[in-house]
């Protein structure tokens, strides 16, 4: 038999009080160490790449935590229904900032459809929760849960999918299948177990359906932060989506060949092939005395210049990131392995190195 609940059930009393309590305790315990670590980890990283992933699902868990905590004393220590009402907007909007924290990271360096759609969407949908505060706060529960969280929902559905069909995911993340169970169960886990903790649930299956989601939730949560420990930044993978230009210089500053990723090409691009400007001649001087990689920001734009025995390879992308400069290293070598003794007694003539362009569509394509 299902008890029926409504608004003067609660604070939540009986015999399952005490186990459900423990159980959700634990669900917050677990938000918040997964944040924490998430936290700390992408604080702590040395690399000069920011891993936003990291930094996004930690808001995720911050968001959750603080959800989940002001249900508890909502649920289970307030007895008047208008100030339970107040504390579950309050909880609904502060899950509603950490969640646009969540999306904005996501989308701060990978387009989903457009640039920060999602994130201007969800902006809009907060103002107009807030609205519907004012006007009549008593709906404000059905707006969070079916515009807001629908829409967390599609966006992170849309992310399983482009991680699922990514070709570059597959070839560098081992273990592939396991860590799209991990995602997918974690996913759909936790938003099982948070919607068996609404009221409206509670009026169809009473707190057993409530315990059973607060194990959900753990589960989901524990299988989501595994997830994302496995995986580096999605924006390592989408590498070649930041490619703008290559350009294979001569230590000269000649460039050899130059293809372009895109169709606008940028007044910086050009700087680099033509080589003529004296601070690119600098950079490329200093770039063959030191044999290191070297990287340049201007305009918006990052320039990675990997430099070889008789040539210096340069990139033109929107972000630095380590999978870009090994690839750029490597391609360097291979085309130096191969045109060996082309650059070492070139005689200028530029139609040898039109066979670069199966080289380039292979690796950067």
């Amino acid at each position: 038999m299902f008890i029926m609940f409504d608004q003067d059930f609660f604070p939540i009393q009986g015999p399952l009080q005490e186990p459900l309590l423990i159980m959700e305790v634990i669900v917050i315990f677990f938000a918040l160490e997964f944040g924490i670590l998430f936290w700390t980890k992408y604080k702590n990283k040395k690399e000069e790449i920011s891993n936003l992933q990291e930094m996004a699902f930690s808001c995720f868990c911050f968001g959750y935590f603080f959800m989940c905590v002001i249900y508890i004393i909502s649920d289970y220590y307030v007895e008047d229904s208008h100030i339970r009402l107040i504390l579950l907007n309050f909880a609904y909007f502060v899950q509603m900032i950490f969640g646009l924290l969540f999306i904005y990271n996501m989308e701060k360096f990978q387009i989903f459809f457009k640039k920060f759609l999602f994130t201007f969407i969800f902006i809009v949908f907060m103002i107009l929760f807030v609205i519907c505060f004012f006007i009549e706060s008593v709906f404000t529960k059905t707006f969070s849960f079916f515009f807001s969280w629908i829409i967390y929902i599609i966006f992170f559905f849309y992310y399983m999918i482009k991680v699922s069909t990514s070709k570059q995911i597959k070839k560098v993340l081992k273990n592939f299948k396991w860590h799209l169970f991990e995602l997918y169960s974690g996913f759909f886990l936790l938003n099982i177990g948070y919607a068996l903790t609404t009221d409206v649930i509670l009026n169809l299956f009473g707190l057993v359906g409530r315990l059973i989601g607060a194990v959900f939730q753990i589960i989901g949560l524990i299988f989501l932060s595994l997830y994302f420990l496995s995986i580096s930044s999605i924006t390592e993978y989408f590498w070649r989506e930041k490619i703008d230009s290559i350009y294979i210089i001569m230590q000269s500053g000649l460039c050899l060949y130059s293809k372009h990723f895109r169709e606008k090409r940028e007044s910086f691009d050009e700087i680099v092939a033509s080589g003529a400007l004296s601070s690119v001649q600098i950079i490329l001087e200093s770039i063959t005395e030191k044999k290191d990689l070297s990287i340049i920001e201007k305009e918006g734009k990052t320039m990675i210049f990997q430099p070889g025995k008789y040539i210096i390879g340069v990139l033109v992308c929107e972000e630095d990131l380590e999978s870009i400069r090994i690839t750029l290293k490597n391609f360097v070598q291979k085309i130096e392995k191969i045109y060996f003794n082309v650059l070492r007694t070139w005689d200028g003539n530029l139609n040898v190195f039109k066979p670069i362009e199966d080289i380039i569509n292979e690796v950067f394509i």
